[in-house]
């Protein structure tokens, strides 16, 4: 897989996974040091923007909390966002996305990730059939009085 979908994929389960599985796989890892924060946690908003049909002029859609950092692991920098005001998720997300990059702890990482995001996937599934049951078809008669 190309390093840079590889990597857009890992920062998207990073940021839309639960603090508490990221904490679980984090806490999987015995390092011998605490990581570099190089850029702390730090949480504000931002502009969400938006376009009619993708194809439309920009417009302004609403702000969003953003929570990001960067860490430091062994020499591998790694970078956190989620969105939520959350600088410890951040901060978990940047820290398994510097062991992602570290050949010793890569294949660990990605094989959690791999179980996190197969989690979410059958969640959206469980929710869709879930919310197909409501689903409502509508159609309309064509009348011949023309």
């Amino acid at each position: 897989m190309d390093e840079i979908v590889a990597r857009r994929r890992r920062m998207e389960i990073l940021s839309l996974s639960p603090t508490g599985e990221l904490e679980r796989i984090f806490n999987i890892f015995k390092l011998e040091k605490d990581p570099l924060v190089l850029r702390a946690p730090e949480s504000g908003l931002i502009m969400a923007r938006g376009r009619i049909a993708g194809t439309g002029s920009p417009f302004n859609l609403g702000e969003l909390f953003l929570s990001r950092t960067a860490v430091s692991i062994l020499g591998f920098v790694g970078y956190g966002y989620c969105l939520c005001q959350s600088p410890y998720h951040a901060y978990l997300a940047a820290c398994l996305d510097s062991l992602a990059q570290n050949p010793s702890y890569a294949e660990l990482v990605e094989k959690e990730l791999s179980l996190l995001q197969l989690a979410r996937e059958k969640e959206i599934e469980k929710e869709s059939r879930k919310t197909d049951k409501t689903k409502v078809e509508f159609f309309t008669l064509v009348r011949g009085d023309d």
